[in-house]
C-alpha cells in the first residue's frame, strides 16, 4: 500500500492484484466541530433517549417534499426535553427528563430523522448519559456518549404549531390490553391492504353497573381479499362510538408502547384519535381519522 501524495492516488498491491484509488487533498474535509468546550444544552439518560427516539422517528416523513417534517423538533425546558414528530398524518410526542435539571431553555432544534435513528443504534445500553450541544451558528448538533460522538446537521425551518391539533379533551375513552388490540388490528390489516388500509373501530360501552364489560370490533373488508371482525373486552368511560384509522399508523404505534394497556381517547369519527400508554404521561401519539362514518 503506496501513497502518492502529490496526485493523492493510493496505490494498493497484492499479488496478481492491483489497484489506485483515487482521493482529494484533505483540506477539502469539512470542519467537524468537536464536543469539547461547547456548552451542554442537556445531558439524558441513554436508556431514556434510545426510548424516545424509538417512540418518536418513525412518524416523522419518510418523502422530502417538506424537509422540516423528515426531522424531530427537539425542544429543551429546564427540567425536560420535548422531542416530536409528525409527517402529517399522525404525531407523536415524548417527554424525557434530563439529567441536568434547571439548566437554561434554549430555542428548539429539527434534527434530521435518520441520525437520531444512527445515535440511538450506536449507544451503548450500559452508558450513563448522552449529553447534546448545539455550535454557536446553530447549524448543527452534537452528541456525545463515553464511546461515541456524532455531530449532525440540522434542517432549517418552522416545524408545524402541533400543539393545535392535540385534542384538549374527549368524549370517548377506550382502555384495552395492547398485546390483543395489537393481535387484532394487524389481523385486521391483512383484509385492509386492498382497501385504502382502512380499519373500522366500534366502541361500545358496558353496564352501567360494571358487571358487563366494553366491547371494541374491529372490522376490515375488501372486495377482492373478504372481511374480518374481531371483538375485544374493554373499558369505555363515555358515550362510545365509532372512528376509522389507516391500520399501519396504529400497528406502528401499538408496536412502541410497552405497557401493559393502551387508551383510546375521540371526540367524533372526525376528530383526531389519542393514543397515550396506561400508567405514563410522558408520551402521547395523535392519528387522523379517515372520515367514513357519515
Amino acid at each position: 500500500m503506496t501513497l502518492d501524495e502529490q496526485r493523492h492516488i493510493l496505490n494498493l498491491d497484492c499479488g496478481r492484484y492491483e489497484a489506485h484509488i483515487k482521493g482529494i487533498d484533505a483540506s477539502e474535509f469539512p470542519v467537524v466541530p468537536t464536543f469539547s468546550n461547547q456548552p451542554v444544552a442537556a445531558r439524558i439518560a441513554a436508556e431514556a433517549l434510545q426510548s424516545a427516539i424509538a417512540q418518536v422517528a418513525f412518524a416523522a416523513a419518510s418523502d422530502d417534499s417538506r424537509p422540516v417534517l423528515t426531522g424531530v423538533l427537539i425542544k429543551f425546558e429546564r427540567e425536560q426535553v420535548i422531542m416530536a414528530g409528525t409527517d402529517g398524518f399522525r404525531l407523536a410526542e415524548r417527554k424525557v427528563e434530563v439529567t441536568n435539571s434547571g439548566a437554561a431553555e434554549q430555542a428548539p432544534i429539527i434534527v434530521p430523522n435518520r441520525a437520531l435513528t444512527e445515535l440511538s443504534r450506536i449507544i451503548a445500553s450500559g452508558e450513563d448519559t448522552v449529553e447534546i450541544a448545539i455550535t454557536p451558528n446553530r447549524n448543527q448538533a452534537l452528541f456525545h456518549a463515553p464511546d461515541v460522538d456524532l455531530v449532525s446537521r440540522l434542517i432549517d425551518g418552522p416545524f408545524p404549531n402541533y400543539a393545535q391539533i392535540i385534542p384538549g379533551q374527549y368524549s370517548s375513552r377506550m382502555v384495552v390490553d395492547t398485546a390483543s388490540i395489537l393481535k387484532a388490528m394487524k389481523i385486521a390489516s391483512y383484509f385492509a391492504r386492498d382497501s385504502m388500509n382502512i380499519v373500522k373501530l366500534k366502541m361500545e360501552p358496558g353496564s352501567t353497573d360494571g358487571l358487563t364489560p366494553g366491547t371494541l370490533t374491529i372490522t376490515a373488508n375488501a372486495a377482492e381479499a373478504g372481511d374480518n371482525l374481531s371483538q375485544l373486552d374493554t373499558i369505555i368511560e363515555g358515550d362510545g362510538g365509532q372512528i376509522a384509522f389507516n391500520a399501519k399508523y396504529v400497528i406502528d404505534v401499538l408496536n412502541i408502547i410497552t405497557t401493559p394497556q393502551v387508551a383510546l381517547e375521540t371526540q367524533s369519527h372526525t376528530s383526531p384519535g389519542v393514543v397515550r400508554p396506561v400508567g405514563g404521561d410522558d408520551y402521547l401519539h395523535v392519528i387522523m381519522p379517515m372520515n367514513l362514518f357519515k
